[in-house]
């Protein structure tokens, strides 16, 4: 087995942790660069949360790979806590909320992100842990306030009663779009690439669910 060189460059700033590593398995472009950033701002709270166990995705193709690959176990937030908030996310941009940086800001892997944990079960979960989406609820309304596009403050505690929005309409939807088709461009999604309109399909099936409970 031959060893290949990597390098790796951390540095920080404030609460964030910035990881620059090389070589990358994608071609570095405007939309991918080989960085991971970490962040620990004391405005998220982690929980609820569980121990997880981290393989490498080679351990599943390989079935007697000999004790080649390390696993480790790590405490990481729910993944029902994670819908909610991609879901929030997502209501103050189709509210006519802000998408941070240019095109569509990276915002497009939510609508992906909650489009695999509606086929993977979670969504549905999460959708009827009421306790956990009034936690989410109170938390954003908190430390998250965030007008729409009438600079009138939006309301959390009503998008997750009967009023959540994740179906973009207008110049947010062919944001939305472009980004998407970047980040398909881009190589990040190997499988599972739904074309942009079956992917809004499936979030209005979620947002239709979501406001009928």
């Amino acid at each position: 087995m031959n060893n290949r060189q990597f390098d790796l460059e951390v540095s920080h700033d404030g609460t964030v942790v910035k990881l620059k590593y090389n070589p990358s398995t994608l071609n570095e472009t405007d939309y991918i660069k080989p960085e991971i950033y970490l962040e620990f701002g004391a405005r998220s709270t982690g929980e609820p949360s569980h121990q997880l166990k981290i393989t490498c995705e080679a351990d599943f193709r390989l079935p007697e790979n000999d004790g080649w690959f390390l696993a480790a176990k790590a405490r990481v937030m729910t993944v029902e806590r994670t819908f909610w908030e991609k879901a929030t996310a997502i209501h103050i941009v189709c509210l006519g909320g802000k998408i941070r940086g240019r095109g569509g800001g990276h915002f497009a892997r939510h609508y992906y992100d909650l489009m695999r944990l509606e086929k993977t079960g979670y969504a549905e979960k999460a959708l009827n842990d009421r306790d956990l989406a009034q936690s989410v609820a109170e938390h954003k309304s908190k430390f998250y306030m965030e007008r729409d596009g009438k600079s009138n403050w939006i309301d959390y505690y009503k998008a997750i009663n009967g009023s959540l929005r994740l179906v973009p309409t207008g110049e947010i939807r062919e944001l939305i779009n472009y980004d998407y088709n970047q980040m398909v461009d881009a190589g990040m999604l190997y499988s599972d690439v739904p074309t942009f309109n079956a992917l809004i399909d499936q979030l209005a099936e979620i947002e239709k669910r979501a406001n009928s409970i």
